[in-house]
């Protein structure tokens, strides 16, 4: 069975152009519509036969893995939260809904495929590859199984005898030959591949070669890698293809390469890489990738889907011309409910799946009862309380919840980046403080009677500003506005994006009810 892997879908903001540039041809013009604010366009489905990139926005989500199984596409991806492993579902690569959790501890990249009736979960990294299998994406999945060999950016796939490849690296293209089970490893590392030749004038964070896809198709493997580093300057990242008759190779580049990628920052989608192909019912090809919008690091990465045509020599390119920022359109099939929702009661049985904490689990951190969440009070700051987070889902937004704080305890609401950058408001004891953790914490505090409040956070041109009310209905601002553009993995190092949450500390529960959140022109 051919394993087939993509990446994808929600609102969003900007997207590069490509049209498949040689080495030493002068790359897409820039500008023109493209260049309107994120506010003032509409983004993945138009609703009328076409859709507009990006595809999916849901915060810092790249490295995805996928498969087509019959008409249906599912996906997982990177994003580190518990429960984790948040899987996607579309009949159009455009529109996706989520529809569950793979496990419940904290989630991370993988590589998703299908051999024979059985689904494949693996994941790699220094402590080396595990893997899970499953009869349905939504499980039950099989305890991980550990398997050794240390890896970089794990994909597997197989040809047409049968045979088991995963394919990893970080410098190099390291390949594995697996046990039909896929469970073991039967030889390997081998070198196989040293990536595409990088223009030495071209502006990139580091050679880095990684992001690896693996398909075959019509007497060729197929391998898609990322190169040039995924941050950094915005002409960092890309996305190369090379092919070989045999997976040990020989390995020649594509004479399209590279396949996307930015050439200036005046351009509106920034490190554009991760390609993974897909092939749709009707026989037609998309690539998924992802990329950062331009000037807007903070929110992370987002998914974007390209048209692919193959040459008659054999290659894959986007069509010459394409406009990647402009609407493109939408690949057959039925639209599913997309998205998240962008409101919650609170009322269970469940936790719904947008929300996930930044932590190793989220067993104990909350319960339902009285027509509300009770979330458990964990640390004595924002800093150490790992709060209840959702994935960014518009560019500029604001969120407003209810909430009962008893004494002892401080309840909140944060936009948050990581433990060491967030801003966030929270009630302790009849005073409302804010904290800027980017910053130094800051403590202003407004007194505040009783222990029942309304919260407001609002995001809007990377600035935070925090209301808080008694009512719901008369505001009063808090004297701290936060700018969070700097939140950035360039600055802080980490993976992460800003995203809405909501957060208790101390010894103690906070009720919670009545989240709303509507997106900002």
């Amino acid at each position: 069975m051919i394993k087939r892997t993509a990446i994808p879908a929600v609102f969003s903001f900007l997207v590069a152009f490509a049209s498949g540039c040689a080495p030493g041809h002068s790359p897409p013009p820039a500008g023109g519509p493209s260049a309107a604010p994120a506010a003032a366009q509409r983004y993945g489905d138009l609703g009328n036969g076409y859709y507009r990139n990006p595809i999916i926005m849901a915060g810092d989500i790249a490295d995805i893995g996928a498969v087509r199984i019959g008409q249906d596409y599912y996906l997982v991806h990177f994003y580190t939260v518990a429960p984790g492993h948040l899987i996607w579902h579309s009949r159009d690569l455009v529109n996706w809904e989520p529809v569950g959790h793979m496990f419940p501890e904290r989630g991370g990249g993988g590589d998703l495929s299908q051999y024979g009736d059985s689904l494949y979960f693996y994941t790699g990294g220094r402590g080396g590859i595990t893997v899970r299998t499953a009869k349905a994406p939504q499980g039950p999945w099989s305890e991980p199984v550990s398997m050794g060999g240390t890896t970089w950016d794990l994909t597997v796939g197989s040809g047409p005898d049968g045979r088991r490849w995963a394919v990893a690296g970080f410098q190099e293209v390291n390949l594995f030959e697996l046990a039909k089970d896929g469970k073991s490893i039967l030889n390997g590392p081998t070198k196989i591949y040293h990536g595409w030749p990088i223009p030495p004038e071209w502006d990139i964070e580091c050679p880095c070669h990684e992001g690896w896809n693996v398909f075959y198709k019509d007497g060729y493997y197929y391998l898609t890698g990322a190169q040039g580093g995924t941050t950094g300057p915005p002409t960092s990242h890309m996305v190369v293809a090379a092919r070989a008759r045999s997976m040990e190779g020989p390995w020649e580049n594509s004479p399209y390469n590279p396949i996307v990628h930015t050439y200036s920052a005046d351009e509106p989608i920034w490190s554009q890489g991760n390609g993974r192909l897909i092939d749709t019912p009707d026989g037609k090809w998309y690539m998924f990738y992802h990329a950062f919008l331009k000037g807007r690091e903070n929110i992370g990465r987002q998914i974007f889907l390209a048209p692919i045509e193959w040459t008659k020599d054999g290659w894959f390119r986007i069509p010459p011309g394409t406009r990647l920022d402009q609407p493109i359109r939408k690949p057959a099939g039925e639209a599913v409910k997309h998205g998240f929702t962008e409101s919650d009661d609170f009322k269970g049985p469940a936790l719904d799946l947008k929300w996930g904490f930044p932590a190793e689990s989220a067993e104990g951190r909350y319960r339902f009862a009285d027509g509300g969440l009770y979330l458990r009070g964990t640390g004595e700051s924002v800093k150490d309380c790992a709060p209840m987070v959702m994935p960014v889902t518009h560019t500029a937004y604001e969120y407003t919840v209810e909430m009962t704080v008893p004494p002892g305890v401080t309840g909140g609401t944060t936009v948050y980046y990581s433990r060491n950058a967030y801003t966030a408001q929270g009630l302790k004891d009849g005073a409302v403080r804010p904290y800027m953790a980017y910053t130094g914490d800051i403590n202003y505090p407004t007194p505040y009677q009783g222990n029942h409040i309304f919260m407001k956070m609002q995001f809007k041109d990377d600035l935070v500003r925090m209301f808080f009310s008694s009512d719901g209905q008369d505001w009063k601002k808090v004297p701290a506005t936060a700018d969070v553009s700097g939140m950035t993995r360039n600055t802080l190092g980490s993976w992460e994006g800003v995203r809405p949450g909501i957060f208790a500390c101390g010894p103690g529960e906070v009720f919670v009810k009545n989240f709303q959140l509507r997106g900002l022109p």
